[in-house]
């Protein structure tokens, strides 16, 4: 998204200088047609179109004023044309830019809520993970209390196995030594 974003943002800044450099080119324009209105208005008198026509010394000259005054009339008309495409030149300059600012502004809104949800998506393990280890901290602590008490039980055991190891051994001992006291019963044995 950030190139993206990046190649939109050049674009406007090429269509924003593209517009500035019609609106002037638009401006120029509309001063030259200004100015043939206002000349055409000094002399908006049709007696004068005609009498600057019938005031030639010769048909020819007539005819070249009267086509001179024509081609003024056309040039008017022609820079009109020319002033009207540049204004919607420019209308579709400045809508262009509205559509990449929208596309801009949507795709640094999609860029924002994917940073929402990944940020969420980063508390939930964190949190899942902090959770994880308390788990692992009290399993630890249970294990421990189990290998705890498991070494306890072991040791009771051997305890409980030494005594009667040597409660057997004095058993046998004291049978020993009583066979050994008691002479009769040794012969009876062999």
């Amino acid at each position: 998204f950030p190139v993206t974003i990046r190649l939109m943002e050049q674009e406007l800044i090429m269509l924003q200088d593209s517009l500035r450099f019609l609106e002037s080119e638009l401006s120029k324009m509309r001063g030259v047609y200004a100015k043939m209105i206002y000349e055409g208005y000094m002399n908006r008198d049709r007696h004068q179109a005609l009498q600057f026509i019938l005031g030639a010394e010769s048909f020819n000259q007539a005819f070249r004023r009267a086509i001179y005054l024509q081609q003024i009339s056309l040039g008017r008309n022609r820079q009109l044309a020319l002033l009207e495409e540049a204004k919607k030149k420019v209308n579709a300059r400045q809508e262009e830019i509205t559509g990449v600012k929208t596309l801009k502004e949507n795709a640094l809104l999609e860029e924002e809520s994917e940073k929402n949800e990944l940020d969420k998506d980063k508390e939930f393990k964190k949190e899942y993970l902090g959770k994880l280890l308390v788990d692992e901290k009290v399993q630890e602590k249970k294990l421990q209390d189990q290998q705890q008490s498991f070494r306890k039980l072991n040791q009771a055991i051997q305890e409980v196995i030494q005594r009667e190891m040597e409660e057997a051994r004095k058993k046998k001992l004291q049978e020993k030594q009583e066979e050994s006291e008691d002479p009769s019963s040794t012969q009876k044995v062999s």
